[in-house]
C-alpha cells in the first residue's frame, strides 16, 4: 500500500509534474463492476486515470522489471487505461520503484509476456508510462526523481538466465491460479 499512499500524498501536494492541474480526485475509481483504477483526476481537458504499480525487482543490468510474476490483474488495468485513452481521456501508469539503484523500468517479458504486450499496445493507444524512484528508510520515504520506462522489445536471454539461476532460492514460486 506504500506506493499508493506515496502517490496520493504527492498528488495532494501537487508534486507530480504533469498531474498537478486537476480540479478533483477520486481514489479507487470504478469504471465497471470489478474494474477500477487507483486514481481518477478531473482536469480541464477531461478525466485522467492513474494506475500505480509497485516495482521492486532489479536485475543485474541495473533495470527494474514489472511484474515479477504473471499478473492478469495488471494486464486488465492496462486494457482499461487503453480504452480510456481511445475515448480521449488521459491515462497514465506510474511505477513506483522502491529502491535507489535502478536506471529505468521495463515490462517483464520473462515473467509476464502478456503484460509486456499489453503495455506496448496501451502506449500505442496513448497511455503514458512513467516511473518514480524512491528510497525507503526507517526515517521515511524519499522520492529520488523519475527514471525512464523502456517499452521497446529487448533480448530476453539475460533476464531469463538470471531468473532461472535464482529460482530455487528466490522463495517466489507461483503456478497458475485456480479458479
Amino acid at each position: 500500500s506504500l506506493p499508493n499512499r506515496l502517490v496520493r500524498a504527492m498528488l495532494d501536494a501537487r508534486a507530480i509534474r504533469g498531474l498537478a492541474g486537476y480540479t478533483a480526485l477520486a481514489q479507487e475509481f470504478v469504471h465497471a463492476p470489478g474494474c477500477r483504477v487507483d486514481f481518477r483526476l478531473t482536469t480541464r481537458r477531461g478525466p485522467h486515470d492513474l494506475e500505480v504499480k509497485n516495482c521492486h525487482l532489479r536485475y543485474p543490468d541495473g533495470l527494474a522489471y514489472f511484474p515479477d510474476s504473471v499478473s492478469e490483474r495488471a494486464t486488465k488495468h492496462l486494457t482499461v487505461l487503453a480504452e480510456e485513452a481511445r475515448r480521449g481521456g488521459g491515462a497514465t501508469v506510474l511505477f513506483v520503484v522502491q529502491r535507489p539503484d535502478v536506471a529505468a523500468v521495463r515490462p517483464s517479458e520473462v515473467h509476464d509476456p502478456a503484460f509486456a504486450k499489453a503495455a506496448r499496445r496501451a502506449a500505442a493507444e496513448g497511455v503514458r508510462f512513467r516511473a518514480l524512484r524512491a528510497q525507503v528508510t526507517e526515517a521515511g520515504v524519499a522520492v529520488l526523481g523519475e527514471v525512464p520506462v523502456d517499452l521497446a522489445p529487448y533480448d530476453l536471454e539475460g533476464p531469463r538466465v538470471w531468473r532461472e539461476e535464482r529460482r530455487s532460492t528466490s522463495g517466489w514460486v507461483r503456478g497458475p491460479r485456480k479458479t
